[in-house]
């Protein structure tokens, strides 16, 4: 047994050591679910719709896709499911909003804002409350 190996060994059987050992196992493992439960996935209409919960990791895909963009407001609801809330004419844009709840980042929920102009969307982007 090398020094290295005898100075890690002893630490590890420490009370500080375990305890130093146990964080950085817990830590690297928070660390890989958190990269699958953010890692982005391609947009798909059914799984927006039965699973609100992956939506986040979908939200990206979706806007920059551009697919809602030129759409009425039926054409959406027929991708996305009905909306969560909307602001008719109350939102920072005039107009109609379709907001679809995407996920709650610290006390703000993020949402999907659909922004209609008349009667075809012209804008799609993601926003906290």
């Amino acid at each position: 047994m090398n020094i290295l190996d005898a100075s890690v060994s002893s630490f590890v059987r420490t009370p500080g050591g375990i305890a130093t050992c146990f964080f950085l196992v817990v830590a690297a493992l928070c660390g890989l679910i958190c990269s699958y439960v953010t890692s982005p996935m391609s947009f798909d209409s059914q799984r927006w719709k039965s699973n609100r919960y992956e939506r986040r990791r979908m939200v990206d895909s979706l806007i920059r896709s551009q697919k809602l963009v030129g759409l009425t407001g039926s054409e959406v609801e027929s991708i996305l499911g009905r909306p969560d809330d909307s602001m008719d004419g109350r939102g920072p844009i005039p107009g109609k909003h379709m907001l679809f709840w995407v996920d709650t980042c610290g006390v703000d929920d993020l949402w999907l804002d659909v922004h209609l102009n008349g009667l075809r969307v012209d804008g799609v982007i993601c926003r906290p409350d």
